[in-house]
């Protein structure tokens, strides 16, 4: 990357790092905050504005793929739309591609909300992690506001690709709902299926592991089910159950959907009974819909991939076109509006006469009463 030195400028080793903006702007790297597969985040002189790089010298095939793709988002109708997703302000062009992005103030990763209340769990505290980071009011504010941007994203024919805890960023105040969408560097145009097989480990679909399919806005709908599965019930939806806490290995398998959901109506092998009693944070209708998304959709899913690898092995033809397991997701799965069916489903299970929601999945120091408040965050 390119150096340059002058008076009072010395850092380590005497060098301070610059990259040049599309419009000639000028900004001094400092330091690393994150690196995925194709570029490294650096925070910048500018308090509110990060740097994105490449991974790779300019001259790189991967990195000149990389640039299009750049040079796509900023063509893209996200600003215009006025959606919460942190899209490129400026290109990098020198040394090496890039964008420059801003960085919303009052945020933090949903992985922080996360870690908090897990950690709390396993170190023997109980639920006091999930109250003191918001309890179940938060979660479902979070989450209704999530599913919303994702459904105005779907909306215009655009997959985010890559949707997990780390990439989503929310409000620091618990009262608030504010949900922004980071690293859309796959942000494409996708809606049933796209040569990009990208993801977070723990959040790609099924598909998408094996190599049938490419991101999508299907495979987005499986991303956000298992964070909202997880948010609440504080469980992987495959990690979480018996047979891989017996045997790691067996954890591949699992997110590939070849060993049933932890909550599998019929098939008890990898059940859990961890995690936060489920007729505290779900509703009938959202016990129905993970089910039909993760158990419906994976085993279809698995079945075309069966029947796919049986056609390839007599040499009866092609890859399937079936699209079974991502129309099961569409009209059954969880989709993006489902915190909207979620919120006019009515309490969780036996607390339909208005009883208060035991303390321990309290939030936001007030009781959350089932027949009320679960029906009234604002989706807007």
């Amino acid at each position: 990357m390119q150096t340059e030195t002058g008076a009072g400028e010395a850092k380590a080793g005497g060098k301070k790092q610059r990259v040049q903006d599309e419009f000639g702007g000028i900004y001094e790297l400092k330091s690393k905050l994150a690196e995925g597969g194709q570029g490294i985040v650096l925070s910048t002189d500018f308090q509110n504005l990060l740097v994105k790089v490449s991974r790779w010298p300019d001259g790189d095939p991967r990195t000149q793929a990389w640039r299009k793709q750049v040079e796509a988002l900023q063509r893209m109708p996200v600003v215009d739309e006025g959606l919460p997703v942190v899209m490129p302000k400026a290109r990098i062009v020198k040394p090496r591609a890039g964008y420059v992005m801003e960085l919303v103030d009052g945020l933090i990763p949903l992985e922080l909300l996360l870690k908090e209340s897990i950690e709390s769990f396993a170190s023997g505290m109980g639920l006091q992690g999930f109250v003191s980071s918001g309890g179940l009011a938060r979660r479902l504010r979070v989450l209704a506001r999530l599913a919303r941007v994702l459904a105005q994203l779907h909306g215009l024919g655009l997959a985010h690709g890559d949707i997990s805890p780390k990439n989503v960023f929310v409000s620091t105040s618990h009262d608030q709902g504010e949900v922004w969408l980071i690293d859309c560097d796959n942000l494409t145009y996708a809606v049933r299926d796209s040569s990009l097989q990208v993801y977070t480990p723990d959040y790609g679909a099924p598909e998408i592991l094996r190599g049938d399919a490419g991101i999508s806005t299907y495979t987005d709908v499986w991303s956000f089910a298992v964070i909202a599965f997880q948010l609440l019930v504080q469980l992987h939806p495959f990690k979480g159950g018996e047979l891989v806490d017996q045997d790691s290995d067996l954890e591949v398998a699992a997110l590939r959907g070849e060993l049933p959901w932890i909550d599998h109506r019929d098939d008890a092998r990898n059940r859990s009974a961890m995690g936060i009693d489920r007729e505290y944070v779900l509703t009938p209708l959202l016990v129905e819909l993970f089910d039909r998304c993760f158990r419906l959709s994976a085993e279809a899913a698995k079945a075309k991939h069966d029947e796919a690898l049986a056609a390839l092995e007599t040499d009866r033809g092609s890859l399937a076109s079936d699209r079974t397991a991502l129309e099961v997701r569409a009209t059954h799965g969880v989709a993006p509006c489902l915190m909207v069916l979620m919120t006019a489903a009515g309490p969780p299970r036996g607390r339909s006469d208005g009883m208060e929601i035991p303390v321990a999945v309290r939030g936001d120091d007030r009781t959350i009463r089932a027949d009320q408040d679960l029906q009234a965050f604002d989706l807007r």
